[in-house]
C-alpha cells in the first residue's frame, strides 16, 4: 500500500466486508489487529477499458456493459460460456440480495437461464442452437462502432451509451442495430431505445426487463401492466413499449455441456416484433425503493425525456437537478438553456451550482487505440471534443487538458479525452 503498514490495511478491511461473518485465519489476523469491515463502495464508476459502468449505493450494484472494436462482447471457449453472445448488448445487471450479496441470492442461477434474455439487453430470441457459438474454438466479437462506454458527474450519478451494431458471422444477423442509453441517479435507472432495426423476419426482437428464479412474488405491482416488479425490491415502469411478463417453467441449455437444464423464473420485456425497423423503447427502474419512495414516484415523475432519437438521448433529473445528453451524432438543440452543441459520439452532464455556476463533464468513451487485436501493448490516445455552451462562461481553475474561447453570445469549451475517463470540470459565468 505504500504506507509503511506490515499489511495492506484497506484492502483487509474490504476483505472483512467481504467475507462477512465467515471466520477464516485472515478474518482472525485483521480482527485482531483492529481492522474493521469496510463499508460498501458508493457513487458510479466509469471503467471505459471494459466499455462498462458500475452503479453503487448502500449494499447493491449495477453492472452496465457495451462493447466496441477495443473491447469485445464476450469470451466464448469450447466448452465455456457457450451462448453467452448477448452479454455486451447493453446489459444493465442488479445485484442486491443474498447474505452476502450474491448472483444467486439476486436472481440468476443457471438452470433454466434464458441466455437470450439478459437484463437490459435489445437482442433477437433465438433458438439455443442458433445462439450456440458458429464457431469451434473461440469467440470473441468485437463491434464496429466506438462509442460503447459510460461517464459520471461527481463519482455519483452517471450514465451509460452505447451504438450496439451486430458482426456478420453464422447465425448472426449483420444488420441488426440499435441505439441505447442508461442514465442512473440515486436509486433511479431511465433506460432509452431507438432505432432497433433488423431484417431477421424469423425470431422476434426484445428488449429484456429482467430475468430472475421465481421465488413467489407476482410481478405485477397491482392491476397496473406497465409498472412491474422482479421479486428481488426493483421496480419497472415502462412509458414506451410493449410489455410481456411470464412466470414459467423454463428449458435451458448448460454454459459448458450443453445439456438440457430446468428452473423456473419470473421475466419481463418488450416486444419489438420481428425484423423491427426503428424500434423503440422507455422504461425507469426503481432500486430497492422504501414504500414511500415507491409511491411517490408512482404518482409524481422524477425526470424528463428531452430528446429520444438517432441524434441524441437527452434526459433531465428533477431530483439530483442533473441533466445527461448521450449525443450519437451532433447534436444542435433549439432550445437548450446551456447547450449550443455537442459532437458526435460524447456525453456530457452538468448540473447547477448554487453560487450560480456549473459543473460539467464531458466523456468520450472511445479509447482510440490504432491496433486492433485482441491484446495491445498501444495506450489510449488522446480525443479533442469542442462542445458549444450559450454565453460567457470561465473556469474556476485552470486545467491543462480544458480550453475556453468566447465566440460571440458562445462559449468554446475545447475537452481532451483519454483512456475514456471524464473530464469533469467548475464553470461561473462573466
Amino acid at each position: 500500500s505504500g504506507q509503511g503498514n506490515t499489511f495492506d490495511r484497506g484492502l483487509a478491511a474490504d476483505y472483512l466486508r467481504l467475507v462477512r461473518n465467515e471466520d477464516t485465519p485472515n478474518a482472525r489476523f485483521f480482527k485482531k489487529e483492529g481492522v474493521q469491515p469496510a463499508q460498501a463502495p458508493q457513487g458510479f464508476f466509469v471503467y471505459n477499458y471494459g466499455s462498462a459502468g458500475i452503479f453503487r449505493r448502500a449494499d447493491w450494484m449495477v453492472t452496465l456493459k457495451g462493447y466496441t472494436t477495443d473491447v469485445w462482447g464476450s469470451e466464448i471457449y469450447v466448452k465455456d460460456n457457450r451462448y453467452g453472445r448477448y452479454q455486451s448488448y447493453g446489459s444493465v445487471q442488479i445485484m442486491g440480495k443474498g447474505n452476502p450479496v450474491s448472483r444467486a441470492g439476486s436472481g440468476f442461477v443457471q438452470e433454466g437461464w434464458d441466455w437470450n434474455r439478459l437484463p437490459g439487453t435489445t437482442t433477437i430470441h433465438l433458438p439455443f442452437e442458433l445462439l450456440d457459438s458458429p464457431l469451434k474454438g473461440t469467440t470473441m466479437v468485437h463491434s464496429k462502432e466506438n462509442f460503447s462506454g459510460s461517464s459520471s458527474l461527481e463519482g455519483k450519478n452517471g450514465m451509460f451509451a452505447m451504438k450496439l451494431m451486430e458482426r456478420d458471422y453464422k447465425n448472426f444477423t449483420p444488420d441488426f442495430v440499435a441505439r441505447k442509453s442508461v442514465f442512473c441517479f440515486d436509486n433511479r435507472m431511465i433506460c432509452l431505445g431507438t432505432g432497433i432495426t433488423n431484417s431477421n423476419a424469423d425470431y422476434p426482437t426484445e428488449t429484456t426487463l429482467f430475468q430472475t428464479k421465481y421465488n413467489g412474488v407476482d410481478s405485477k405491482v397491482g392491476d397496473d401492466n406497465y409498472w412491474l416488479h422482479d421479486g428481488y425490491d426493483n421496480y419497472y415502469h415502462v412509458v414506451d413499449g410493449t410489455v410481456r411478463s411470464q412466470v414459467a417453467e423454463q428449458e435451458s441449455r448448460h454454459e459448458k455441456t450443453r445439456a438440457v437444464t430446468k428452473g423456473k423464473f419470473s421475466s419481463a420485456w418488450i416486444e419489438h416484433g420481428k425484423a423491427p425497423k426503428d424500434g423503440t423503447y422507455e422504461y425507469m427502474v426503481l432500486i430497492q425503493p422504501s414504500a414511500t419512495d415507491l409511491d411517490e414516484v408512482r404518482k409524481t415523475p422524477t425526470y424528463e425525456v428531452l430528446q429520444r432519437n438517432q441524434t441524441a438521448h437527452v434526459v433531465y433529473d428533477k431530483k439530483t437537478g442533473i441533466t445527461a445528453y448521450a449525443a450519437f451524432e451532433t447534436y444542435r438543440p433549439d432550445g437548450d438553456k446551456l447547450i449550443s452543441a455537442i459532437p458526435a459520439e460524447t456525453m456530457v452532464m452538468y448540473m447547477r451550482e448554487p453560487d450560480k455556476g456549473i459543473r460539467l463533464s464531458v466523456c468520450d468513451p472511445n479509447l482510440n487505440i490504432k491496433e486492433k487485436a485482441y491484446t495491445t501493448k498501444e495506450s489510449s490516445r488522446p480525443i479533442r471534443k469542442k462542445i458549444r455552451l450559450k454565453g460567457h462562461w470561465t473556469l474556476t481553475a485552470l486545467m491543462d487538458n480544458v480550453q475556453l474561447e468566447q465566440q460571440g453570445e458562445n462559449t468554446v469549451l475545447t475537452v481532451t479525452c483519454q483512456h475514456g475517463q471524464p473530464v469533469e470540470m467548475l464553470m461561473h459565468e462573466k
